[in-house]
């Protein structure tokens, strides 16, 4: 059962995310995306979701980036970035093309309809030149297509330190008070501290508190996979960490054996990159933006891979592999 912890402030965007997939009760994938980084030319956003680990035969992270691009796509092998259809360049626009998508596909199909789905959004929107945290929540419950929504933050709000927005979902917080009553406690800690490093501090108790779940359910992955904006510094991050003991896949290659991670969609106004792989110690892209004053900026996401045991290479895979 999916577990997703997002957390904004006025400096960053964190959200967290376990990798397993269940198929009733029964693990079937620890290494599968539930996030997707989208930068549109007014926000900058993760866009993560619980309930369907498909959509009409799709992964829901790809389903999800289709209805974004307005189109299918291909999935390339390597991780590399391709020109995108027109599609969606704003957010309020994508947000309304994945509720349209949602209502057809519930409409047309009955795994979709009698299932829920949450599709949860944080990090920031961007208006006359500052970066607002937003997020919001997007929820179809079981045996519907209609949707419901709970909007956390908007332009022009001045969010107090001491009440800066968790979402927790699926219920869990319900199911496991403790963990997260610990987890607001330590990010308030954080916030109150307002020191250099509070966004790793944030990110870490997070991840601490994403352990704690999975310790104590077996449904919740042994991976993490963490994203943060950091608007102040034009950058997003994504990274991956263990959260228990586990065995991550192999791949065997010219170069010997190395751990499988896979890299989430990214989707910026000019391209997208689906899940993909390639072989490297890290990755950086930067992509080109239009800032309010008609100058030209740049916007820089790095993808880092996971803690793996010192005796391997110092070399891993980002992507989905070709075989799954």
């Amino acid at each position: 059962m999916t577990i997703v912890l997002n957390y904004f402030s006025e400096t960053s965007s964190i959200s967290v995310s376990d990798r397993l997939v269940t198929i009733g009760s029964k693990p079937h994938d620890d290494e599968f995306n539930k996030a997707i980084i989208c930068l549109f030319d007014d926000a900058i956003v993760t866009i993560t979701f619980t309930g369907l680990a498909k959509i009409e035969g799709l992964p829901s992270d790809a389903w999800i980036a289709k209805a974004i691009l307005g189109q299918r796509y291909d999935e390339y092998p390597l991780l590399s970035f391709h020109r995108r259809p027109i599609g969606a360049r704003h957010l309020n626009q994508a947000l309304e093309r994945i509720v349209h998508s949602i209502k057809v596909a519930a409409k047309d199909r009955n795994a979709t309809r009698e299932h829920p789905l949450d599709i949860l959004v944080s990090g920031y929107k961007i208006e006359k030149g500052f970066y607002w945290p937003y997020g919001l929540i997007m929820q179809k419950k079981s045996r519907t297509f209609e949707m419901s929504y709970r909007l956390l933050g908007r332009p022009g709000r001045i969010i107090d330190s001491s009440q800066f927005p968790l979402t927790i979902s699926g219920g869990w917080d319900k199911m496991e008070p403790n963990i997260i009553d610990d987890l607001r406690t330590t990010l308030n800690t954080v916030a109150a501290l307002n020191a250099s490093n509070s966004d790793e501090l944030a990110s870490t108790a997070l991840t601490v508190a994403l352990r704690e779940f999975a310790r104590k359910h077996a449904t919740i992955g042994s991976e993490a996979m963490i994203i943060k904006h950091v608007p102040r510094d034009l950058a997003s991050f994504v990274s991956f960490k263990p959260i228990r003991d586990h065995s991550i896949p192999f791949v065997e290659n010219l170069f010997g054996p190395y751990r499988i991670s896979y890299s989430p969609w990214i989707i910026t106004p000019a391209t997208y990159c689906a899940s993909a792989q390639f072989i490297s110690a890290e990755h950086e892209a930067q992509f080109g933006f239009a800032k309010q004053d008609g100058s030209r900026g740049y916007y820089k996401i790095k993808i880092s891979g996971i803690e793996q045991d010192p005796s391997l290479p110092d070399i891993f895979y980002i992507g989905r592999h070709p075989a799954l």
